[in-house]
């Protein structure tokens, strides 16, 4: 099975406290994908560009979510 993730603001810092999540209560899970939310295609318009990660940020807790899921 496959867990696919949105990496946005509210999430950003935790993507590998949410892995260790999924892997010690979903052992059937054994796949991630994220994905990141695309400015380009977002309505300049609404306030979904508050949603945006800070990409620094989250390069640190995915960095952090694959050293985890590769010692697996």
């Amino acid at each position: 099975m496959q867990l696919n993730c949105v990496i946005n603001k509210y999430n950003q810092d935790h993507l590998d406290k949410t892995v260790k999540f999924i892997v010690t209560h979903f052992p059937q899970i054994n796949h991630f994908v994220w994905n990141n939310l695309d400015p380009l295609m977002m309505n300049q318009n609404t306030l979904t560009l508050s949603t945006l990660p800070d990409f620094e940020e989250a390069g640190k807790s995915l960095t952090r979510a694959m050293v985890f899921l590769e010692s697996k």
